[in-house]
């Protein structure tokens, strides 16, 4: 991945993981360096949590994969 913010690109190799559990479970892992992201739903709720923050955020509501 390369994120460019203004003049400066900067090149990261981030880890993506996915597991899906149908017909609405998702899990979703962002890993890299200074990075790490967890994305969780069973359909009815989303998880988001920032593990070197000790925060997550919970919302109502899922992923769908079959609308992919």
């Amino acid at each position: 991945m390369t994120v460019q913010a203004g003049p400066r690109a900067q090149a990261m190799e981030l880890r993506l993981a996915t597991a899906v559990w149908k017909p609405d479970h998702v899990r979703i892992e962002l890993t890299g360096p200074g990075t790490e992201l967890r994305v969780v739903t069973n359909g009815d709720s989303t998880w988001t949590y920032m593990p070197a923050q000790h925060q997550y955020v919970a919302q109502a509501g899922g992923m769908n994969p079959s609308a992919a």
